[in-house]
């Protein structure tokens, strides 16, 4: 697998390899992705499926408000085709969570 991704990356640079830096950036935002899934996956046992769920959605979110506040970035009609209903997930997962707080709570009250 690592010689695929080496071979993926000499062919997408133009037939050179990446520079020194490039090398660096490669293997460090692997290594974060890496973490990142790792911690994902440890704590999605110990979570309600309804919070985890909604949580798979931030990632998105937080890309879309990234992107959208950079400036020189465009919002085309792809993009809202993509994100609209990603939002609409995240409020039917709010709207269950709610029913489900205001549920608990009338019948222990």
């Amino acid at each position: 697998m690592i010689l695929a991704v080496v071979l993926l990356i000499y062919q997408g640079s133009g037939n050179e390899w990446l520079p020194t830096g490039g090398w660096c950036i490669v293997t460090g935002l692997g290594l974060l992705s890496c973490s990142a899934l790792l911690c994902f996956l440890l704590v999605s046992s110990s979570l309600s499926f309804t919070l985890f769920g909604m949580l798979s959605y931030v990632e998105p979110l937080l890309l879309f408000l990234v992107s959208f506040f950079l400036p020189g970035e465009k919002m085309t009609l792809s993009s809202l085709l993509t994100y609209v209903p990603i939002w609409l997930a995240v409020l039917a997962l709010m709207a269950d969570g709610y029913k489900k707080v205001k549920s608990t709570a009338y019948r222990s009250g």
